[in-house]
């Protein structure tokens, strides 16, 4: 509608209610500057107002606001009643009812969400959201555990890196990320050092 507008291919913009136009004042005020550009006239029929007086725009102006305070407050009134229920230590939302352990173990085994379904009685829509909290916990655990052994390798600072990591039982997916990081930190200390000019590196 609004490229019709643009377009000068509108002569009027007719709504039910201002709201249903914006729903914020800027939006709201941005709108009506395109409209008078364009010479198109904007009808409002639940408030009666007509853009074409300088009083319908002083008047839509102030309706658009007070709209758009009202929305704020039911915004902050909501976020107190979930505070409050938070603080009483009532749960928020709907109780969970899929089998967390079981459906990540059916992840692990590589199953399909079908067989996982069928075998956790849920829904693809339960094995997907597990699935999706199960991966940012895993590479939450991930970064967790190459940040705990970067450290370990600064402070320490052993002749072979990679011989004590391995003697830690490491991964040797870990060990090739410490590795990256590492190479990558202290690449960028030597621009940093040399104001990022060109330079060679030999083993």
């Amino acid at each position: 509608m609004m490229d019709r507008v643009k377009k000068l291919e509108a002569d009027q913009v007719i709504v039910f209610a201002f709201s249903r136009f914006a729903r914020s004042t800027m939006r709201l005020l941005k709108g009506l500057q395109i409209f008078k550009d364009c010479q198109t006239r904007f009808v409002s029929i639940t408030e009666n107002i007509d853009t074409e007086s300088s009083m319908g725009v002083a008047m839509f102006t102030i309706l658009g606001s007070l709209a758009q305070l009202e929305r704020s407050l039911i915004k902050e009134r909501v976020k107190a009643g979930m505070r409050n229920v938070k603080a009483k230590g009532n749960l928020i939302g709907r109780v969970r009812k899929r089998n967390s352990v079981l459906i990540e173990s059916l992840l692990e085994a590589q199953l399909s969400y079908r067989e996982i379904a069928r075998i956790a009685k849920c829904s693809y829509g339960s094995v997907h959201a597990q699935k999706k909290e199960y991966l940012a916990r895993k590479a939450k655990e991930q970064q967790q555990k190459l940040h705990e052994l970067k450290n370990k390798i600064t402070e320490s600072r052993p002749e072979n890196p990679v011989e004590t990591m391995k003697s830690m039982n490491v991964s040797d997916e870990i060990i090739q990320q410490v590795q990256i990081k590492i190479e990558t930190d202290a690449r960028d200390k030597v621009r940093e050092i040399i104001g990022g000019a060109n330079y060679e590196t030999y083993d």
